[in-house]
C-alpha cells in the first residue's frame, strides 16, 4: 500500500510521465477503484489530501482535477468531495495570481463536473468556516443576517426586484 513519491521513478514504474504528485496519487487512487481495492483507494485519498494542505501548490492542484474527475467514476467521492473542499478552503487567496487564476479557468471550461459540484457546494454551504470541535473546516449555520454595507438585520424575504435593486 505504499510506494515512492519520486516522480523519476514512478515514470518508470508506470511506464507514462507524470507531471506532479497529486496527479500520480489520483491515479493510484483509480487503480484502486478499477482493481477494487477500498483499502488503496483509503491510503491514496488520505496521501493526495496530505499533499494539499502540507504542500500547497495551486497550479498543482488545479493540474490533478482533471485526473480526478476524468479516472473514476462520479459515484465514487473521495477525491472528489476532498477536491471541492480544498478548493473551497484555499483557491479564494490564490486566484488573484494571473497564472493561478488562468489555470483555474481552463479547469473550469474543461471539467464542468468539477464546475457544477463546486458551485452546488457554495449553494448548499454558503458559510464555510473552520470548526474547533470537530476540528476542520465546515459548513455553518447562519445565526444572524447582517447588510455588508449598513450593518442592520436582513429580513427573510427575498424577491428578484430585491436582489435587482441598489
Amino acid at each position: 500500500m505504499d510506494y515512492v513519491d519520486d516522480l523519476d521513478e514512478a515514470d518508470n514504474q508506470q511506464g507514462e510521465t507524470c507531471d506532479s504528485i497529486l496527479i500520480l496519487h489520483a491515479r493510484m487512487f483509480a487503480c484502486g477503484d478499477r482493481y477494487d481495492i477500498p483499502a488503496l483507494r483509503e491510503v491514496e485519498a488520505r496521501k493526495y489530501s496530505t499533499r494539499c494542505l502540507k504542500s500547497w501548490d495551486p497550479v498543482e492542484f488545479l493540474g490533478s482535477i482533471s485526473e480526478v474527475y476524468g479516472s473514476t467514476h462520479d459515484s465514487l467521492r473521495q477525491l472528489r468531495d476532498i477536491v471541492t473542499r480544498v478548493s473551497r478552503n484555499r483557491l479564494p487567496m490564490t486566484l488573484s495570481d494571473s497564472n493561478v487564476a488562468t489555470v483555474y479557468d481552463q479547469v473550469t471550461r474543461n471539467v464542468p463536473d468539477y464546475t457544477r459540484e463546486l458551485l452546488g457546494l457554495y449553494i448548499n454551504e454558503p458559510l464555510y468556516l473552520f470548526c474547533r470541535e470537530c476540528r476542520g473546516y465546515q459548513g455553518m449555520e447562519v445565526l444572524q443576517t447582517k447588510c455588508k454595507k449598513c450593518g442592520k438585520g436582513g429580513t427573510a424575504r427575498v424577491a428578484p426586484h430585491d436582489i435587482w435593486d441598489g
